[in-house]
């Protein structure tokens, strides 16, 4: 029978820097965990949120917590993130308002 748990892509990655890590991300987040990171205050938590919340499991000695995702620098959250769906589609958009700015100033 079909289950709304097993309805997500995964997808097989690895950190960046970290030798032998690796990472099972989920392509994309549930309205609740976007509703928690809406919920949320601080920006830095929300990026760290976002980041958690895509991530299923990972082989690393430290469990998978927000604060230890809070560990991870820019750079190696933002390499996981851009693999999934929804850092896909914010490329897109920030690709667009680049082009959109472009075109206005040719005007």
């Amino acid at each position: 029978m079909p289950s709304l748990k097993d309805s997500r892509k995964t997808i097989k990655t690895s950190i960046l820097d970290i030798e032998g890590s690796e990472v099972i991300l989920w392509d994309e987040m549930t309205m609740g965990d976007f509703d928690d990171i809406r919920d949320t205050e601080s920006a830095k938590e929300r990026g760290g949120k976002a980041v958690l919340y895509h991530i299923k499991e990972w082989n690393l000695d430290e469990p998978l917590t927000l604060e230890n995702v809070s560990l991870l620098t820019d750079r190696q959250a933002n390499h996981l993130l851009e693999q999934t769906k929804w850092g896909r589609d914010l490329k897109k958009g920030r690709e667009k308002l680049e082009e959109e700015v472009a075109e206005k100033k040719k005007n």
